[in-house]
Protein backbone atom coordinates (compact mmCIF):
# COMPACT_ATOMS: atom_id res chain seq x y z
CA UNK A 1 0.00 0.00 0.00
CA UNK A 2 1.44 3.45 -1.04
CA UNK A 3 2.02 6.17 1.35
CA UNK A 4 1.01 8.95 -0.61
CA UNK A 5 -0.69 8.96 -3.69
CA UNK A 6 2.21 8.86 -6.91
CA UNK A 7 0.98 11.96 -7.27
CA UNK A 8 2.54 13.58 -4.37
CA UNK A 9 5.72 12.01 -2.63
CA UNK A 10 7.88 14.47 -0.71
CA UNK A 11 11.69 13.49 -0.61
CA UNK A 12 14.40 15.73 1.15
CA UNK A 13 16.06 17.50 -0.88
CA UNK A 14 18.49 20.31 0.14
CA UNK A 15 20.11 21.73 -2.77
CA UNK A 16 23.19 24.17 -1.49
CA UNK A 17 25.55 26.87 -3.11
CA UNK A 18 28.13 25.38 -5.95
CA UNK A 19 30.08 27.70 -8.54
CA UNK A 20 27.51 29.04 -11.59
CA UNK A 21 27.91 27.41 -14.60
CA UNK A 22 26.77 28.66 -17.84
CA UNK A 23 25.78 25.51 -19.48
CA UNK A 24 23.86 24.40 -16.42
CA UNK A 25 20.45 26.46 -17.74
CA UNK A 26 20.95 25.33 -21.33
CA UNK A 27 21.70 21.30 -20.39
CA UNK A 28 18.14 21.84 -18.37
CA UNK A 29 16.35 23.29 -20.81
CA UNK A 30 17.44 23.06 -24.23
CA UNK A 31 18.77 19.33 -24.30
CA UNK A 32 16.31 18.20 -21.71
CA UNK A 33 13.40 19.94 -22.70
CA UNK A 34 12.24 21.18 -19.31
CA UNK A 35 10.11 24.53 -18.61
CA UNK A 36 11.97 26.13 -15.68
CA UNK A 37 9.36 27.59 -13.06
CA UNK A 38 10.84 30.05 -10.05
CA UNK A 39 8.36 32.56 -10.09
CA UNK A 40 4.79 33.08 -8.56
CA UNK A 41 4.82 29.12 -7.28
CA UNK A 42 1.82 29.61 -5.10
CA UNK A 43 -0.04 30.23 -8.07
CA UNK A 44 1.47 28.26 -10.56
CA UNK A 45 2.84 24.69 -8.79
CA UNK A 46 1.19 24.65 -5.61
CA UNK A 47 -2.50 24.56 -6.58
CA UNK A 48 -1.91 21.56 -9.07
CA UNK A 49 -0.60 19.31 -5.64
CA UNK A 50 -1.66 20.66 -2.34
CA UNK A 51 -5.36 19.61 -1.05
CA UNK A 52 -7.06 20.25 1.84
CA UNK A 53 -5.28 17.70 3.99
CA UNK A 54 -2.15 18.29 2.74
CA UNK A 55 -1.06 22.29 2.44
CA UNK A 56 1.54 22.91 0.11
CA UNK A 57 3.86 26.39 0.54
CA UNK A 58 6.15 27.27 -1.76
CA UNK A 59 8.39 30.23 -1.97
CA UNK A 60 9.56 31.98 -5.00
CA UNK A 61 13.44 31.24 -5.70
CA UNK A 62 15.67 34.41 -4.97
CA UNK A 63 17.99 35.62 -8.25
CA UNK A 64 21.12 34.56 -6.02
CA UNK A 65 20.22 31.04 -5.66
CA UNK A 66 19.46 30.28 -9.08
CA UNK A 67 22.84 29.40 -10.32
CA UNK A 68 23.79 27.86 -7.47
CA UNK A 69 20.32 25.40 -7.74
CA UNK A 70 20.49 25.02 -11.89
CA UNK A 71 24.13 23.28 -11.27
CA UNK A 72 22.70 21.16 -8.75
CA UNK A 73 20.73 19.98 -10.62
CA UNK A 74 21.68 19.43 -13.75
CA UNK A 75 24.15 17.22 -12.30
CA UNK A 76 22.21 15.06 -10.76
CA UNK A 77 19.65 14.74 -13.71
CA UNK A 78 22.72 14.16 -15.73
CA UNK A 79 22.96 11.07 -14.65
CA UNK A 80 20.19 9.62 -16.57
CA UNK A 81 19.66 9.24 -20.67
CA UNK A 82 18.29 12.15 -21.70
CA UNK A 83 15.64 10.26 -23.86
CA UNK A 84 14.28 9.12 -19.98
CA UNK A 85 14.57 12.41 -18.23
CA UNK A 86 12.60 14.72 -21.76
CA UNK A 87 9.90 11.35 -21.28
CA UNK A 88 8.92 11.76 -17.50
CA UNK A 89 10.19 15.31 -16.57
CA UNK A 90 8.13 18.48 -17.81
CA UNK A 91 8.11 20.58 -15.95
CA UNK A 92 11.28 21.55 -12.85
CA UNK A 93 10.10 24.16 -10.06
CA UNK A 94 12.45 25.65 -8.16
CA UNK A 95 11.67 27.11 -5.23
CA UNK A 96 13.93 29.31 -2.24
CA UNK A 97 11.25 26.81 0.73
CA UNK A 98 8.93 24.34 0.64
CA UNK A 99 6.76 23.24 2.82
CA UNK A 100 3.75 20.70 3.48
CA UNK A 101 2.02 19.84 7.09
CA UNK A 102 3.63 22.48 7.86
CA UNK A 103 7.12 20.24 7.39
CA UNK A 104 10.13 22.23 5.63
CA UNK A 105 10.39 19.55 3.24
CA UNK A 106 13.16 19.49 0.47
CA UNK A 107 11.08 18.53 -2.38
CA UNK A 108 8.08 16.72 -4.55
CA UNK A 109 6.82 15.31 -7.99
CA UNK A 110 3.77 15.43 -9.70
CA UNK A 111 3.59 13.72 -12.97
CA UNK A 112 5.64 15.30 -15.20
CA UNK A 113 6.77 17.92 -12.04
CA UNK A 114 9.46 18.16 -9.72
CA UNK A 115 10.02 20.65 -7.70
CA UNK A 116 13.17 21.51 -5.79
CA UNK A 117 14.03 23.21 -2.49
CA UNK A 118 17.13 25.48 -3.23
CA UNK A 119 17.74 26.78 0.49
CA UNK A 120 21.00 26.60 1.05
CA UNK A 121 21.28 23.85 4.41
CA UNK A 122 23.58 23.60 7.38
CA UNK A 123 22.81 19.80 7.16
CA UNK A 124 25.08 17.85 4.85
CA UNK A 125 24.20 19.50 1.25
CA UNK A 126 26.39 16.80 -1.04
CA UNK A 127 24.75 13.78 0.58
CA UNK A 128 21.05 15.48 0.54
CA UNK A 129 20.94 16.61 -3.39
CA UNK A 130 20.79 12.42 -3.59
CA UNK A 131 17.20 12.66 -2.91
CA UNK A 132 16.37 13.96 -6.07
CA UNK A 133 16.24 10.52 -7.63
CA UNK A 134 13.52 9.79 -5.24
CA UNK A 135 11.48 12.49 -7.02
CA UNK A 136 12.66 10.67 -10.13
CA UNK A 137 12.23 7.06 -8.99
CA UNK A 138 8.46 8.53 -8.33
CA UNK A 139 8.16 9.27 -11.62
CA UNK A 140 9.27 6.10 -12.78
CA UNK A 141 7.30 4.06 -10.86
CA UNK A 142 4.21 5.98 -12.90
CA UNK A 143 5.24 4.40 -16.10
CA UNK A 144 7.09 0.87 -14.59
CA UNK A 145 6.47 -1.24 -11.68
CA UNK A 146 8.89 -3.84 -10.14
CA UNK A 147 6.60 -6.99 -9.43
CA UNK A 148 5.92 -6.29 -5.78
CA UNK A 149 5.11 -9.41 -4.73
CA UNK A 150 8.55 -9.88 -5.48
CA UNK A 151 10.06 -7.22 -3.92
CA UNK A 152 8.08 -7.92 -0.97
CA UNK A 153 9.87 -11.52 -0.58
CA UNK A 154 13.21 -9.87 0.37
CA UNK A 155 11.48 -7.89 3.28
CA UNK A 156 11.92 -10.07 6.89
CA UNK A 157 9.05 -12.55 7.45
CA UNK A 158 6.19 -10.45 9.23
CA UNK A 159 6.66 -7.09 7.87
CA UNK A 160 4.75 -4.93 7.45
CA UNK A 161 5.18 -1.38 5.61
CA UNK A 162 4.03 1.81 7.72
CA UNK A 163 0.72 4.66 7.32
CA UNK A 164 0.83 8.09 6.23
CA UNK A 165 1.39 9.51 9.86
CA UNK A 166 4.70 6.92 10.29
CA UNK A 167 5.65 8.78 6.73
CA UNK A 168 5.09 12.39 8.03
CA UNK A 169 7.44 11.26 11.80
CA UNK A 170 10.26 9.91 9.56
CA UNK A 171 9.81 12.95 7.25
CA UNK A 172 10.95 15.15 10.47
CA UNK A 173 13.78 12.94 11.40
CA UNK A 174 17.02 14.47 10.06
CA UNK A 175 18.13 10.88 9.95
CA UNK A 176 15.54 9.52 8.36
CA UNK A 177 17.18 9.17 5.04
CA UNK A 178 20.65 7.61 6.29
CA UNK A 179 21.44 4.07 5.67
CA UNK A 180 22.51 1.76 8.43
CA UNK A 181 23.81 -1.99 9.38
CA UNK A 182 20.43 -3.31 10.76
CA UNK A 183 18.46 -1.62 8.52
CA UNK A 184 20.73 -2.80 5.69
CA UNK A 185 20.14 -6.76 7.19
CA UNK A 186 16.53 -6.44 7.09
CA UNK A 187 17.21 -5.22 2.91
CA UNK A 188 16.21 -1.78 3.12
CA UNK A 189 18.14 1.46 2.59
CA UNK A 190 16.50 3.99 4.65
CA UNK A 191 14.47 4.21 7.61
CA UNK A 192 11.91 6.21 5.23
CA UNK A 193 11.45 3.30 2.90
CA UNK A 194 10.08 1.17 5.84
CA UNK A 195 6.83 3.72 5.27
CA UNK A 196 6.01 2.33 2.16
CA UNK A 197 6.87 -0.26 -0.61
CA UNK A 198 7.15 2.97 -3.46
CA UNK A 199 9.06 4.47 -0.93
CA UNK A 200 11.24 1.67 -0.69
CA UNK A 201 11.33 1.76 -3.76
CA UNK A 202 12.49 5.14 -4.15
CA UNK A 203 15.32 5.05 -1.23
CA UNK A 204 16.88 2.92 -3.02
CA UNK A 205 17.25 4.92 -6.28
CA UNK A 206 18.52 7.60 -4.00
CA UNK A 207 21.37 5.46 -3.13
CA UNK A 208 22.00 3.95 -6.37
CA UNK A 209 21.97 7.02 -8.30
CA UNK A 210 23.28 9.20 -5.77
CA UNK A 211 25.77 6.86 -3.52
CA UNK A 212 26.68 3.92 -5.55
CA UNK A 213 30.03 2.87 -4.12
CA UNK A 214 28.06 2.88 -0.83
CA UNK A 215 25.11 0.69 -1.95
CA UNK A 216 27.60 -1.64 -3.54
CA UNK A 217 29.54 -1.45 -0.38
CA UNK A 218 26.72 -2.76 1.46
CA UNK A 219 26.01 -5.72 -0.47
CA UNK A 220 28.26 -8.27 -0.49
CA UNK A 221 25.99 -11.28 1.54
CA UNK A 222 23.00 -9.43 1.51
CA UNK A 223 20.35 -11.22 -0.28
CA UNK A 224 17.51 -9.00 0.69
CA UNK A 225 19.35 -6.00 -0.55
CA UNK A 226 20.44 -7.30 -3.90
CA UNK A 227 17.09 -9.18 -4.42
CA UNK A 228 15.78 -5.33 -4.60
CA UNK A 229 18.56 -3.77 -6.22
CA UNK A 230 17.81 -6.38 -9.19
CA UNK A 231 14.07 -5.66 -9.02
CA UNK A 232 15.25 -1.85 -9.32
CA UNK A 233 17.85 -2.00 -12.29
CA UNK A 234 15.12 -4.02 -14.14
CA UNK A 235 12.43 -1.45 -13.92
CA UNK A 236 14.54 1.16 -15.20
CA UNK A 237 15.89 -0.73 -17.81
CA UNK A 238 11.96 -1.19 -19.07
CA UNK A 239 12.01 2.34 -19.82
CA UNK A 240 15.81 3.24 -20.71
CA UNK A 241 17.84 -0.22 -21.87
CA UNK A 242 20.83 2.03 -22.28
CA UNK A 243 20.55 3.03 -18.14
CA UNK A 244 22.42 -0.79 -17.63
CA UNK A 245 25.77 1.13 -18.86
CA UNK A 246 25.37 3.21 -15.59
CA UNK A 247 24.59 -0.03 -13.36
CA UNK A 248 27.34 -1.45 -15.15
CA UNK A 249 29.58 1.03 -14.65
CA UNK A 250 29.25 1.88 -11.32
CA UNK A 251 29.87 -1.72 -10.13
CA UNK A 252 26.35 -2.20 -9.13
CA UNK A 253 24.87 -5.15 -11.95
CA UNK A 254 28.01 -7.15 -10.54
CA UNK A 255 27.26 -6.28 -6.78
CA UNK A 256 23.17 -7.30 -7.17
CA UNK A 257 24.11 -11.43 -7.93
Amino acid sequence: MAILSRAFCIGILLVGSAPARANDLDMLRDRLGLSIVTQNLSTRIVPTVARPDRPVTMRDLADADRQPCLHRVSDALSIYPPALVRSLVHTLALADMIHAWDIRIGGFHAPGLIAVSCEAADLNVAYEIASLHNSFAALVLMHAQPDWSEWEKFNPDGFRYGDETTYKHELQDPGASDGGSLLNRDGFATALGMTGRENDFESYAQRAFGHPADLVAALPGNTRMQGKLRLLMKTYQSLAPDIENRFTADGLAAAAH
